[in-house]
This record gives C-alpha cells, sequence and structure tokens, in this order.
C-alpha cells in the first residue's frame, strides 16, 4: 500500500469515526431530554424505570429504578472492608450507578448545613489524591435546606464520580451518595438532580395532610367538609402510604394525589 492509499484509509477511518460520535452526540441529546417521571427514559441502550421508594426510619422518600436491590451482603463487605458501609445500598448491575443512604451520628440543624458542608469539603479534600472536590452547595428542596458536594475519587477501575446530598432530619444528618463511573458525567448528573428533586419528606406530608383536614373543615365549602370526613376515616390507611409505601386500596377522589405527595391543593 502506497502513501496515498494510506493517507485515503486514514480519512475513512476519521470520517467514520466522527459519524459515529455524531450518532452518539444526537443519542445522548434525545435521552437528556428524558425525565425519571417518564415511563422510561435510556442509559446506554437500557430502559430504567423509575418509582418512589419510601424509607421510615430515614424520614424520607425518593425516587430510583425499579430494578434496584439492596446489595448483597457479601458484596457489601467487599466494597467497605472498614466496615463503614451506609445501611442502605441499591444497585443493578446492568444500570452504571447507584444509590447509598445512611443515617449518620452528625447533629446538625437545617440552618447549620452550610457550615456542615464547607466542613465536609475540607475534611474530603484532606484525603489527599484520591478524591477531589468539584464543586459544593445548598439548595432549598421542599423546603429544607440540602447540602450537595460533587466528588471525584478514584477507583481500581477508573475514576468515579459521586454527587453526594445531606440532609437535617430532626437535626440529625442523613447522607445520600448517587456515584457513577466518570465518562457518564454528561448523561447521569443530571438523572442525580431529578432524583434529588423528587425527595419528599415524611413529617412535610403528614403535616401537610393536617392542614389540609383543619382547612376542610372550616372552609364553608359544602363537598370539601364532606369529603374531609370520608377521607378522615380512612386517616391511617393514608399515613401508612405516606410513611410505608403501602398501597391505598379506597378511592377518594382528585383530591387524593396531591394528599399523598404532601403538595395539598386549595381553592
Amino acid at each position: 500500500m502506497g502513501y496515498k492509499d494510506e493517507e485515503i484509509m486514514a480519512e475513512k477511518k476519521a470520517a467514520a469515526l466522527k459519524k459515529i460520535q455524531e450518532l452518539e452526540g444526537k443519542k445522548l441529546e434525545a435521552q437528556l431530554k428524558e425525565s425519571i417521571y417518564d415511563e422510561c427514559i435510556h442509559v446506554d441502550d437500557k430502559e430504567i424505570r423509575f418509582s418512589r421508594r419510601t424509607f421510615a426510619d430515614l424520614g424520607i422518600s425518593i425516587y430510583m429504578p425499579e430494578t434496584f436491590e439492596p446489595m448483597e451482603k457479601e458484596v457489601k463487605e467487599a466494597f467497605y472492608p472498614l466496615k463503614n458501609a451506609p445501611k442502605y445500598v441499591f444497585v443493578d448491575y446492568e444500570i452504571p450507578f447507584q444509590i447509598t443512604l445512611n443515617r449518620t451520628e452528625h447533629k446538625v440543624p437545617d440552618e447549620g448545613m452550610s457550615r456542615f458542608m464547607d466542613i465536609s469539603s475540607k475534611i474530603i479534600e484532606n484525603q489527599g489524591p484520591k478524591a477531589k472536590v468539584l464543586g459544593k452547595g445548598v439548595v432549598r428542596i421542599k423546603e429544607h435546606n440540602v447540602g450537595i458536594l460533587e466528588v471525584a475519587t478514584r477507583a481500581i477501575d477508573g475514576n468515579v464520580h459521586n454527587v453526594m446530598f445531606n440532609i437535617s432530619i430532626n437535626g440529625q444528618i442523613v447522607m445520600g451518595n448517587i456515584h457513577f463511573p466518570a465518562p457518564y458525567v454528561k448523561r447521569l448528573a443530571v438523572v442525580a438532580k431529578e432524583m434529588m428533586d423528587s425527595i419528599e419528606f415524611i413529617e412535610d406530608a403528614k403535616e401537610a395532610l393536617d392542614a389540609w383536614f383543619k382547612w376542610a373543615r372550616h372552609c364553608r365549602i359544602p363537598a370539601f367538609v364532606e369529603l374531609q370526613k370520608k377521607i378522615k376515616r380512612h386517616k391511617q390507611s393514608i399515613l401508612n402510604t405516606i410513611e410505608y409505601g403501602l398501597p391505598l386500596h379506597h378511592n377518594y377522589g382528585s383530591g387524593i394525589p396531591n394528599l399523598i405527595s404532601g403538595k395539598i391543593l386549595m381553592p
């Protein structure tokens, strides 16, 4: 093969690579328009469906893939050899991300979240080159301060991107971490953000339910006064749905979806 032939082959390979990159870019662009609230999202070529999971002991619920299961005890012990494993580690080995959830011993009020993030980021930075803080901040989710740290860590099989979130529940920090291989940052960072935005607080939902009962009882609108009487008879079932994710077996009308989510609409 002469120099000209080699040059032509190189040009063809470059053109083919460019075409593949363009197709991958278009696929990623389409996937970034998907939402975890849709019927499904796509990562690579895998369909992933999300639903809400409730953790009564942590005081929160959150959307996560329906196929996520608790990591096996033996695998968990291998992942966390120092016996510092979070209480919950959820995985599906065909999906390139995991989520961990844990109640920590840190006593921090909601208004102290910003300072807690400053301290946490310094602790991580002091670990040396194995971990690097890429960003930190505090956002408001459902009237709660949520501290977020994005951290790059090194693993045996490559770099890992961690999206850590911290919430003060009854003055104690509940910590979560959605982590995935660094090459997936463009696709999965938006998924992690939506998962954090999906967090609901069990106590907030209970308080909102009580507030709705009080409002409906005194609103002087006959339809709502009657509706609250019917709903109140099944209050415990509703609370079980909020706290434990148990299914509701009663049809109370169009107001119920808003009651369960804690977003009660009042005319």
